[in-house]
């Protein structure tokens, strides 16, 4: 429920774990109408960060955003898990710290989008200086965004390229195996039709012997198998 402290706006606090109704939203129109649930208000921005239960989403919201509502029914909150939003800290430590730390990092991510969006809508649309110098501005904030982005941009191209070249080096490896493969499948039948052919060889040799052939005879032989063979 509300608590009774007023933010920035005078209006009653909404107390962490409450359910509210997002309306009148220009940004996002078609929030309008889904249930988010509260999940801690900043002070300095008087904002709240919200998660929505359609999408799982953590958005930064203003109270007039916001109206306090009961949870539909059949509604899924990924937020509940048993008796602790965040898993049981002596059943698992380690889930339990990755589950704080993640909703640590998604408030902060919010935070400096939040920021960021507001103080560039400012530098942008500054009327109290010429189109020109908005211009400027702009191109100076694009330089800067360039700057930011180039060392993960570097990195996205050397992994990219380090990629590639594990690619080509597993297709070269499995082409080189491959013929090493149909090398050994036809190793065997070639070794085999040579010894087939030495026991050929043999046996002529031994019956043309037993048939009263000389040396040179057989000689001739051997010297007009190697012909037909070269």
């Amino acid at each position: 429920g509300a608590a009774d402290a007023a933010g920035a706006g005078g209006e009653a606090l909404i107390e962490p774990d409450t359910f509210c109704l997002v309306k009148d939203l220009q940004a996002e129109p078609e929030r309008n109408g889904q249930i988010c649930r509260v999940v801690a208000y900043q002070e300095s921005r008087d904002r709240y960060i919200v998660f929505f239960l359609s999408d799982g989403d953590l958005k930064s919201l203003k109270r007039g955003n916001m109206q306090p509502t009961e949870p539909p029914e059949g509604a899924e909150d990924p937020f509940e898990d048993g008796d602790d939003a965040f898993g049981d800290p002596f059943d698992d430590p380690v889930e339990f710290q990755a589950n704080i730390l993640d909703v640590l990092w998604t408030m902060t991510v919010v935070d400096i989008e939040g920021t960021l969006k507001s103080t560039l809508t400012k530098v942008l649309r500054d009327m109290s200086v010429n189109p020109a110098m908005r211009r400027r501005r702009a191109e100076a904030l694009h330089a800067i965004g360039f700057a930011f982005m180039q060392p993960r941009l570097q990195t996205k191209k050397a992994r990219k390229q380090e990629l590639a070249a594990q690619r080509a080096a597993e297709r070269a490896q499995a082409g080189l195996l491959g013929r090493f493969r149909v090398g050994n499948r036809s190793n065997p039948a070639a070794k085999a039709a040579a010894e087939q052919a030495k026991v050929r060889r043999f046996q002529d040799a031994m019956m043309k012997t037993m048939a009263g052939a000389n040396e040179e005879d057989l000689e001739a032989d051997r010297a007009a198998a190697s012909a037909v063979s070269a």
